[in-house]
């Protein structure tokens, strides 16, 4: 037969079980659930270059990089990944302030007439905008 101390007890520690349930619960499915997904999109990004076996072959990479973000290049997405490229490197908030374009300007821009450079003065890709 239990006694009052081990009865509380117990009922205490299902009390912290009920509570870490709903905590995980909540950072898994309810309002925290947001950054959970946001974390785990990070981590599980897909990599083409991983997929055809040329994770080390960065000139590849860079020349590959640099065809789908030239709007002039033979793809059908014209300048809409060099702007989609460029809404992720402008929402990082590591740029200085006086650095950064609004996602609306971004998506207002003419990138039609961009210029990707490769190697330019031992910079990897360098995208002129007028």
């Amino acid at each position: 037969m239990l006694n009052s101390s081990q009865h509380k007890s117990e009922q205490l520690a299902k009390d912290v079980e009920k509570t870490d349930k709903n905590e995980i619960e909540n950072l898994l499915v309810g309002a925290g659930a947001e950054d959970f997904l946001d974390l785990e999109t990070r981590l599980q990004q897909f990599c083409p270059f991983e997929a055809i076996g040329m994770v080390r072959a960065e000139i590849r990479h860079a020349h590959f990089l640099s065809f789908l973000l030239n709007p002039k290049d033979s793809h059908p997405f014209q300048d809409k990944l060099l702007k989609v490229f460029l809404q992720a490197v402008f929402s990082e908030d590591s740029l200085p302030q006086d650095n950064q374009l609004s996602m609306i300007e971004i998506h207002l821009m003419d990138c039609s007439n961009a210029i990707i450079f490769r190697e330019k003065s031992r910079i990897d890709l360098l995208i002129e905008i007028e």
